[in-house]
This record gives C-alpha cells, sequence and structure tokens, in this order.
C-alpha cells in the first residue's frame, strides 16, 4: 500500500468517534438522522418525486485494514445511523455506501491516497449504483468518458510540502453514446465563506 493519509481531527472530532465513542450521544444522533430521512422521503413523496437518502462513509471506515488507529471498521455512531436509517425509510430509498465501498473490487481505490474525499472511482461507484437505485440502470456506462491523469492538490498532502500533490485519473470530458460532447448546466451556487458548515434552504 503507498503512502496514504488520514483525517485525525475537525470539527466532528474523528478519532474520538473510534477511540472514545461515549463522548456524545450517538444514539440519538442516529435518531434523529432517521427521522429526518423519513420525513424527507414523506416531502418526497407528496411531490411525486423519487427519494434516495445516501450516507456516505468517513475514509477511515472504508480503509480500516490500513488506518492508524486499531479500528474495526466504522464508527458506532456510522452503524447506528445507518441501522436506524434502514429502519426507518422503504429498503429502495436508503443506498448504503459503507457496505458499497468497502465490498468494492478495490475498496483501497475508493478514496483519494492524499485526500479525505473520494477518488474519481469512489465517486463513480457511488453515483452508478444511485442511478440503478432510481431506476437508471447502465446510464453511466453508456456514455464515454475520456480520461487524463493530472497532478491536484490534496487537503491533507498540503500540509506536507514534498507530497502535497498527487497523480489523479480524472474524467476529462463526458459523452453520450453519439460522441457528443456533454456539459453541466449550473441551476444553483452557493459559496459558504469558511469551511462547509451551515444550512441553505431553498
Amino acid at each position: 500500500m503507498r503512502q496514504t493519509l488520514f483525517l485525525r481531527g475537525g470539527s466532528n472530532q474523528l478519532f474520538r468517534l473510534y477511540e472514545q465513542p461515549d463522548f456524545l450521544d450517538d444514539a440519538a444522533l442516529a435518531s434523529a438522522w432517521a427521522d429526518l430521512s423519513l420525513a424527507r422521503q414523506k416531502r418526497s413523496d407528496e411531490c411525486g418525486t423519487p427519494f434516495l437518502q445516501l450516507v456516505i462513509p468517513e475514509k477511515t471506515s472504508v480503509f480500516a485494514p490500513v488506518s492508524p488507529i486499531s479500528n474495526a471498521g466504522e464508527t458506532r455512531l456510522l452503524k447506528r445511523t445507518r441501522g436506524r436509517i434502514a429502519r426507518a425509510v422503504r429498503p429502495r430509498s436508503f443506498l448504503d455506501c459503507h457496505a458499497l465501498l468497502t465490498q468494492t473490487l478495490a475498496p483501497l481505490s475508493t478514496f483519494r491516497r492524499l485526500d479525505s474525499h473520494l477518488s474519481t472511482f469512489g465517486a463513480h461507484t457511488i453515483v452508478a449504483a444511485s442511478l440503478a437505485r432510481l431506476g437508471h440502470q447502465g446510464a453511466l456506462q453508456e456514455m464515454r468518458r475520456p480520461t487524463i491523469w493530472r497532478k491536484m492538490a490534496s487537503d491533507l498532502g498540503e500540509r506536507f510540502p514534498e507530497i502535497e500533490q498527487e497523480d489523479m485519473l480524472l474524467v476529462e470530458r463526458l459523452r453520450n453514446a453519439a460522441g457528443e460532447d456533454l456539459e453541466p448546466n449550473l441551476l444553483y451556487q452557493h459559496d459558504p465563506g469558511e469551511n462547509h458548515l451551515g444550512m441553505v434552504k431553498k
């Protein structure tokens, strides 16, 4: 396994979630997420809109075999949250991304090595599974995806100047089955100003 970095601190006190799970009331948090997911499902039903709740795990939960702490995988908070949401909503309305990422052919390729975010492979795995769950099986496979290797800065690696960048395989552009370029349409943009905290209601 090549050099891999993991997030340790942050506003959610990540390592404490693994090493000292009793420091917060994770049962109440898990129940709150389940209640919110059920409310979202009901609201979507009222609007006639398909609903799918995702819970995407943190890198350490997926990279447990090589993590710097002796964790058995997911945190207790994640395990409880996944379980309660799964019991609260319809079975097809919840996508268990922890199971999805840990059961791929290459779990240790689902996140970037020097970054806390998903890799291209990890993101594609979740998007493909989400589309399939929503009834669009094979939608991504029908597209041609020219790829390119590019050096990119990493949010964890930037703390170490000698390894601040890593080689990433990126999708250069998307094309449909006819070979026509697909351009995204920007519908809405919000820049939080500081980190990714807070809530936006539209």
